[in-house]
């Protein structure tokens, strides 16, 4: 998993792939379009992660942030900040490599502070 990148204290950047997409592929997810739009949505019924964020296309499921980062990214959607989401899509690539999410934005001081705390931060200042 790589760190999630602080830049100028409170400037995220984080990048990661699509976890669960062979579980959801169905006729209408089976392919990402360079027009599409997918929304991430928290999922508060998860039996596996309780910070669980599932990501949607044409409101169907097609996989979940990883749970590595879905702490962080609840606490984005619960505080309603705003993000950018962009998204590669490699056709022939395995599964576990089929979508590559990138998510930037500028964090809440509670959201800094949370990543100050964690172990999965990599600010602007380190080599």
């Amino acid at each position: 998993m790589e760190p999630i990148i602080l830049e100028n204290e409170n400037t995220y950047d984080l990048n990661f792939y699509l976890r669960g997409w062979r579980h959801y592929q169905l006729d209408s997810a089976a392919k990402i379009d360079s027009d599409d739009a997918l929304i991430l949505q928290l999922d508060l019924d998860n039996p596996y992660d309780k910070n669980a964020v599932r990501v949607l296309k044409n409101e169907e499921t097609i996989g979940y942030i990883p749970s590595f980062y879905s702490k962080f990214v609840r606490t984005i959607l619960e505080e309603n900040l705003l993000f950018d989401l962009k998204y590669r899509y490699h056709e022939n690539a395995p599964s576990h490599y089929k979508v590559k999410l990138s998510l930037s934005g500028v964090a809440s001081p509670t959201l800094v502070d949370q990543l100050k705390m964690s172990k999965m931060v990599k600010t602007d200042t380190q080599s």
